[in-house]
């Protein structure tokens, strides 16, 4: 994912979520994303240099993102 700053985000989801919330990510679109958890990145796998990842959980919310527009909200791009 890349904030809208420009930094790219690793993002993660379990198998069991990925089909619902997998369909609605698209590479190219923005996205508002809610409920989903942040934590640290593991020390051997760091596909960003982003000090946090986050997490898609059995409540985050994916819908399209019209704050992009707004240079003072933070979303997110799939990428």
């Amino acid at each position: 994912m890349l904030l809208s700053q420009g930094i790219k985000i690793h993002a993660t989801c379990k198998k069991n979520y990925l089909k619902s919330l997998g369909e609605q990510c698209k590479a190219g679109e923005w996205k508002t994303l809610y409920n989903f958890q942040v934590s640290a990145t593991g020390k051997h796998y760091r596909p960003t240099e982003h000090m946090y990842k986050i997490t898609f959980i059995n409540y985050t919310v994916i819908t399209v993102s019209y704050t992009h527009l707004r240079a003072h909200e933070t979303c997110a791009e799939i990428v």
